[in-house]
């Protein structure tokens, strides 16, 4: 039986595999650029990956960030009400992670959108 990861560990999960998605749009978007085949499109596409990845995750994570710093409070001042804190925290996260599938499953149209910009059968 597999153990469920925490909280903190999905959190953190979250937060860099749209760190490495939206890296990924900025290389393909350069190597268009490097071949002079960059444009409005891929520029758009650019900037719709940075939105994503700064201001929409930011807005989805926000309450569990709370929820989060909360827990870490509680776990250390007052661990009674750490396990309901750490509870909250993982709701949260549950209640928002079918839209962050959503914005990642966007992060891929993109990157490929862009690959096939530049020509790439990938």
């Amino acid at each position: 039986m597999t153990e469920q990861s925490s909280p903190h560990e999905r959190l953190n999960t979250w937060r860099g595999t749209f760190a490495i998605a939206h890296e990924t749009v900025f290389r393909v978007h350069r190597a268009l650029v490097a071949d002079e085949r960059a444009g409005e499109r891929s520029r758009a596409l650019l900037a719709e990956s940075a939105e994503i990845a700064v201001r929409k995750l930011d807005d989805l994570l926000t309450d569990a960030r709370r929820l989060a710093d909360r827990w870490d409070e509680q776990a250390l001042l007052d661990p009674s009400q750490a396990a309901e804190a750490l509870g909250a925290f993982d709701r949260e996260l549950g209640r928002v992670e079918p839209r962050l599938r959503d914005l990642l499953g966007r992060e891929r149209a993109i990157v490929q959108e862009l690959r096939a910009l530049r020509g790439d059968r990938s």
